[in-house]
């Protein structure tokens, strides 16, 4: 085998000639980039790394704990070989699901599917939509296909393949000239900051423009739209973020006309945001995720409604029964750990009091766990059975053992 002998100098003209090198200047060393510093072959200099290879690259370069010789060691086996793994699974490939949904996927989903590329973890998300809606369509009488459009916002990148190029409407030049699908685009309502006065006026008008313009997608076509895509931040399309109070509607819009609700978390995932996937943060919970980059494979993970057909969360009222108030209810280092595996924005249910304690609140952690299934309508809440001794029973005030009961009926 002849070998070519590349040095850093030639790089870029050795690719021009054989495909398109208008990226930057620089030649990336792959072995002296550190941390979050990249190292450029050819002048020595070193940069300070904004770019992480559009948000893929989250602990930076070489990492002391894959650069240990087990590391690598595995790293390089298991490289070697590229089986096809919808059909032949490994040690390896059980392993990494395991560990995935330990660390990452938040306990509202139980499904994942993992493909190459972020396109196409979109495009396999769309699929999924596509072929729940026509069989719940078919269900309900339809002797035809119909389930095949897909709501998506203006200024989205959901890349560019080729149900993603229907969808994709950032720079033109990324899908102009292509053939793509005429699915009903809406006006994305981007908070306008500082989020009060008249800036929060007007972002709530444009929420509710945007609403009108969903509502009459769904009455032009109906039972014909098997999703709706979006991204819990636009990157691409101009850093726009949406309120929470926007998302929640989208939510109880898709459950009122049985669509699915997709989040395009390839971008925003994997503790860009402050939490595991930006949807935890804005406390909304989609059917369906799409992920990729900083994972290095993509795919999605499922909501556990897709393998149920009942009554959707939207529909659903809840009320919290008495328990001990959040002035009162200290815990320990080992409750806290307990609650942020399972999730990690119930942080937001501690205040620190003294080292290795905290206050938590029950009642905000049980409100984060409905509206993850969608329940927005709760009530209750209020009380504190150790600080109301003419209400209720505590343990751990009273030091006895008793009974209570809290009852809910239908009316």
């Amino acid at each position: 085998m002849t070998h070519t002998n590349v040095t850093p100098d030639v790089v870029h003209s050795t690719l021009s000639q054989h495909m398109l090198a208008d990226g930057f200047d620089i030649v990336l060393d792959l072995d002296k980039s550190t941390g979050a510093y990249l190292y450029d072959a050819i002048t020595g200099k070193r940069y300070l790394d904004f770019f992480t290879f559009f948000a893929s690259n989250p602990v930076g370069m070489n990492h002391p704990k894959m650069r240990t010789d087990e590391f690598m060691k595995t790293l390089g086996r298991v490289a070697l070989h590229k089986p096809s793994s919808s059909d032949l699974y490994t040690v390896e490939m059980a392993t990494f699901v395991d560990a995935f949904f330990r660390i990452a996927v938040p306990s509202h989903f139980k499904y994942v599917f993992l493909i190459e590329g972020g396109a196409m973890a979109v495009e396999n998300a769309l699929k999924t939509a596509f072929d729940w809606k026509v069989r719940k369509n078919f269900a309900k009488g339809y002797d035809r296909e119909v389930g095949h459009r897909v709501l998506h916002f203006k200024q989205a990148f959901h890349g560019r393949s080729g149900y993603t190029m229907s969808l994709t409407n950032t720079d033109p030049a990324k899908t102009d000239l292509f053939p793509k699908f005429d699915w009903p685009r809406v006006s994305n309502p981007g908070a306008l900051f500082p989020l009060e006065g008249e800036n929060l006026k007007r972002t709530i008008d444009a929420e509710l423009e945007s609403i009108a313009q969903i509502e009459n997608a769904i009455a032009t076509y109906p039972d014909d739209i098997a999703c709706m895509i979006l991204e819990p931040i636009q990157a691409e399309g101009g850093d726009n973020h949406f309120r929470p109070e926007f998302l929640r509607e989208l939510r109880r819009i898709c459950d009122q006309h049985e669509i699915m609700l997709i989040f395009d978390e390839v971008q925003t995932g994997v503790g860009l945001t402050g939490s595991m996937w930006a949807h935890q943060t804005l406390g909304v919970v989609p059917d369906i995720i799409s992920f990729g980059k900083k994972t290095q494979v993509c795919g999605g993970v499922i909501e556990r409604t897709v393998d149920r057909i009942g009554v959707p969360g939207a529909g659903l009222q809840a009320w919290l029964g008495p328990t001990i108030g959040p002035r009162v209810y200290e815990v320990g280092v080992e409750v806290r750990d307990a609650f942020l595996a399972h999730d990690a924005s119930a942080a937001s249910a501690f205040v620190a009091t003294r080292p290795g304690h905290w206050l938590l609140d029950l009642y905000a952690v049980a409100r984060q766990r409905l509206a993850g299934c969608g329940i927005a309508s709760v009530s209750g809440g209020t009380h504190c059975t150790h600080t109301e001794q003419d209400l209720f029973f505590s343990f751990r005030r009273d030091k006895a053992m008793q009974r209570m009961a809290a009852c809910i009926w239908r009316v």
